[in-house]
């Protein structure tokens, strides 16, 4: 049979009564967890100004009374306490305070101010998990209408008291921090937020989270900034409840605020979205070519790195990177971490046959308790061989040539498809010949065949570099060669 446990004392916080609380629980489920409430001791709630605005449902109030057990798992139901169970408290009347349509599921008490005096009164509500009833006994403080109007309010992205709008949801993971403010004004004339921590008071805060930073923000009002790092075992939902009270020797309060914190685990490690690994990228020579890295991660609070995995050379870079969503406050509205930078070289004209792997790591370093993760992703860049992309601006086949220091006719005869000495901005530009490399061919034997030179030869090859490489030409690949057509005129 299910155990009734009762406790009595003294005192309730507000008006210095007694207390009696009862509770059921069947021992014999050995996974039970009970469930806290979060709500606060003493809820403030104000009556109705009876001007000509009044409407239908505009005296009812709505009280959030939250309750989740050590797992951040939610009461099963809500009800009203009945019998034994009222303890000391009085039972109000139905009509005056209840669960509404399916609140009584949400834990969203409906209170209609209409039919309640000015005053304190006792309400005791019980939340149902299997095997057990856990009760909560606090003050409804009912205020006057003028009292009302100049209780402190909310304002801001978290718990704006205009908004109307329920619990504020912020989503955290394990290990980053979650960061929001609280900010509270007094509408009171000659009236102020009351100082430091009696001027905005949380309730049953998760553990390990603290306020700081509090500070004058404007007229009348004050802020406090919010910073919790989840730690592993508090993965789940967290309700924290919170008022605003003002310096008046007469103090208000302002009606209660929640924010529900959902804590996921660890996100898994971040990755590249594009380009796609081992693509290849073609930059021509003395013309800046780029390409875009983006990276992401489902965690928003990720501090995403994107570097190349050895030192950049022969004038390639990295532009600065750019978030383009990602969060640091914990109202940011940014769903995952998204991070872009930019490939950039203007390969010079000694370039040509250049092919390289280049590889960038992707990291999130930085201030996390979360440990870091890392991945890579290479792709080839290449320069063309004997190719130049027109720049256009009246450039002309004469300016190509002395670009790279060769014979303009022989260039112009080289490019039939030109119709004019001026080609068109993005127009390819044959700058030699492509020349398959025979069984035996050495540098040498291809330069006096070709009447020019290994310097040239060299200068147009890129691989051909070192004195290794021009001695083993690999049979039936190609080099760029630019003959000296003039030779035997």
């Amino acid at each position: 049979q299910p155990w009734t446990a009762t406790l009595k004392g003294c005192c309730r916080a507000g008006n210095m009564k007694a207390f009696q609380l009862t509770t059921t629980v069947d021992l014999t489920r050995q996974s039970l967890r009970s469930p806290a409430f979060r709500s606060l001791p003493v809820i403030t709630v104000g009556k109705m100004s009876m001007g000509s605005n009044m409407t239908m449902g505009s005296d009812l109030v709505h009280v959030d009374l939250p309750a989740r057990d050590s797992m951040g798992n939610s009461a099963r139901y809500w009800r009203m306490a009945q019998g034994a169970e009222l303890g000391t408290a009085m039972a109000l009347p139905t009509s005056a305070v209840f669960f509404s349509g399916t609140d009584y599921l949400s834990g969203r008490l409906s209170v209609n101010v209409s039919q309640l005096a000015e005053g304190s009164h006792p309400v005791v509500v019980q939340a149902s998990v299997t095997g057990a009833m856990v009760p909560v006994d606090f003050l409804l403080k009912v205020v006057s209408a003028e009292d009302k109007s100049m209780m402190p309010m909310f304002v801001g992205d978290i718990g704006d008291s205009s908004a109307g709008t329920g619990m504020t949801e912020l989503m955290g993971y394990v290990g980053y921090e979650v960061f929001f403010t609280l900010t509270a004004r007094s509408p009171r004339p000659g009236g102020d937020i009351a100082e430091g921590e009696g001027g905005i008071r949380a309730f049953s805060k998760p553990v390990g989270l603290f306020f700081t930073n509090w500070r004058m923000v404007g007229d009348a009002t004050r802020a406090a900034d919010v910073r919790w790092t989840p730690a592993e075992d508090q993965v789940g939902t967290h309700v924290m409840c919170y008022q605003a009270v003002d310096s008046h020797a007469n103090r208000l309060s302002s009606e209660q605020q929640c924010v529900r914190m959902v804590i996921h685990p660890m996100s898994g490690a971040p990755r590249f979205v594009s380009p796609a690994p081992g693509s290849t990228f073609n930059m021509y020579m003395r013309n800046m070519s780029s390409f875009t890295i983006s990276a992401e991660s489902d965690n928003p609070y990720d501090t995403l790195i994107i570097e190349p995995t050895m030192p950049l050379m022969h004038g390639q870079e990295m532009s600065a990177m750019a978030e383009s969503m990602g969060r640091v406050r914990a109202t940011d509205m940014a769903s995952r971490a998204v991070v872009m930078t930019e490939f950039m070289w203007n390969a010079d004209t000694n370039f040509g046959g250049y092919s390289e792997q280049i590889c960038f790591r992707l990291t999130n370093p930085i201030g996390n308790a979360a440990p870091a993760s890392s991945s890579d992703l290479c792709v080839m860049v290449v320069v063309p061989r004997c190719k130049y992309v027109a720049q256009g601006a009246d450039q002309d086949v004469k300016q190509i040539g002395e670009i790279f220091g060769l014979d303009w006719l022989t260039i112009w005869g080289s490019n039939v498809q030109l119709e004019t000495m001026y080609p068109m901005r993005g127009d390819e530009v044959t700058v030699g010949r492509l020349y398959t490399v025979l069984p035996g061919d050495t540098l040498v034997h291809i330069a006096r065949e070709l009447e020019t030179t290994v310097t040239l030869l060299r200068r147009l090859n890129w691989d051909l570099k070192t004195e290794r490489a021009a001695k083993n030409l690999e049979p039936y690949s190609q080099i760029c060669i630019f003959p000296n057509t003039c030779a035997h005129l």
